[in-house]
């Protein structure tokens, strides 16, 4: 060895002394022993904790969905514009040679024993969107053959070169179409006097009527004919008479404001019929006030309307005009005086739940809940007549009414 060599060893105090491990052999054995199933069993563990982190996330969004499925969904406000179609409401007032004749003013009063759901749903509707379209599916159900006239963007019209003619509009609110076997003759209702051989039985009609429903192919139904009837049609060369029909629209079995009518000839032709064109989109349940606060909202009707109509001046009674605005002996006019109706008693005896058609603020069409009331009006002459009237059943908190739509009481 080198001198260099003696230095180092003499530097290092193992030097010489190699390091021997006390327990070579067991190091060796774990060296050379598999590990693989401490891990697989480390990642079974781990695979059962995400398992169990996803599981435990699961249930809570699944029962976070279920509580936001199982709350009540906020109802949208039903802020009707204007009623539309065969429910459209006029007050009872009307203007005559000049002058404003008010009608009497109803006090309602109703038995406490009226009764009614404490809630029913409202229908969205949707109308044909192309009229021209709806127009020609209607031409071949009615056999109508001739060209199509558009009288503007609602209005749509059809004339058959036998001069049968077809309309179908939708200005009105709702869709509605109208055919007419024979032009526009005019029509007499004949109460009696007509051969039952003349014209077909209601069982006839009916089942003619049923059968063109079908064909309509509109999603509401009807309920049992309101009404049959007879009329007549004279034209230049001869007088017929006709079997009519008359059926309510139903939706999901409830009673609507819109009607169906057909009439058939002596020899069970079609000769006209009529009705609305819709189709549902869906519905919303709402709670109902009850018949008695619907009542008490025809009284504040009643006194809405006549506080207004208290003021009305009427020509030609009252006090002498004053001087420089117009003196009696100028022009003959005295000053106008306010004129104030009569309240009467109007007693409601029943009332049933219908759907009535009204067109919403935001331009949808809704057939929505009205209590239709009947009873007796005891006249300012003392006698009694039945009548009937109409209120919104939904609780006042979802509905607003604009002007147009709070048209007043109408009596049927």
């Amino acid at each position: 060895m080198s001198i260099i060599d003696d230095r180092l060893r003499a530097a290092d105090p193992v030097a010489g002394r190699p390091y021997s491990h006390p327990s070579l052999d067991s190091v060796v054995a774990r060296i050379t022993t598999s590990s693989q199933p401490a891990l697989r069993s480390q990642w079974g563990a781990f695979k059962l904790r995400m398992a169990s982190a996803v599981g435990v996330a699961s249930l809570v969004t699944v029962g976070g969905i279920a509580l936001l499925q199982g709350s009540v969904p906020s109802l949208q406000i039903l802020s009707l514009d204007s009623t539309v179609g065969a429910s459209s409401q006029t007050f009872a007032a009307t203007a005559t040679t000049g002058t404003m004749m008010i009608y009497e003013r109803l006090q309602f009063s109703a038995s406490p024993d009226l009764t009614a759901p404490t809630n029913a749903p409202a229908y969205k509707l949707k109308i044909p969107s192309n009229g021209g379209a709806e127009l020609a599916r209607l031409a071949g159900i009615f056999g109508v053959n001739g060209p199509i006239a558009a009288s503007n963007g609602d209005d749509w019209a059809m004339t058959g070169s036998n001069q049968s003619t077809l309309w179908y509009q939708s200005s009105d609110g709702i869709g509605s179409w109208s055919y007419n076997a024979v032009g526009t003759s005019p029509v007499t209702s004949v109460d009696g006097g007509v051969s039952s051989s003349t014209v077909p039985s209601d069982a006839t009609v009916e089942a003619d009527a049923q059968h063109l429903m079908g064909e309509l192919g509109y999603d509401y139904t009807v309920g049992n004919p309101s009404s049959f009837s007879t009329q007549s049609i004279t034209t230049t060369t001869a007088t017929t008479y006709e079997k009519v029909v008359s059926y309510d629209v139903v939706v999901q079995g409830t009673p609507t404001d819109q009607t169906l009518q057909f009439a058939f000839d002596g020899s069970n032709d079609l000769v006209s019929a009529s009705g609305p064109a819709f189709y549902v989109v869906s519905s919303t349940n709402y709670p109902l006030q009850t018949p008695l606060d619907a009542v008490a909202t025809l009284n504040e009707q009643q006194a809405q309307r006549f506080a207004t109509h208290s003021g009305i001046a009427v020509q030609g009674a009252g006090a002498t005009s004053p001087p420089g605005k117009g003196s009696p002996g100028s022009t003959g006019l005295t000053t106008p005086t306010a004129q104030v109706p009569p309240t009467v008693d109007a007693t409601i005896n029943a009332t049933t739940l219908h759907l009535a058609a009204y067109r919403l603020a935001d331009g949808t069409l809704w057939l929505v809940p009205e209590y239709l009331f009947t009873g007796d009006i005891d006249n300012t002459a003392g006698s009694t007549s039945p009548s009937s009237w109409n209120a919104i059943a939904i609780d006042p908190s979802y509905v607003r009414l604009s002007n147009t739509a709070l048209g007043g009481i109408t009596n049927y």
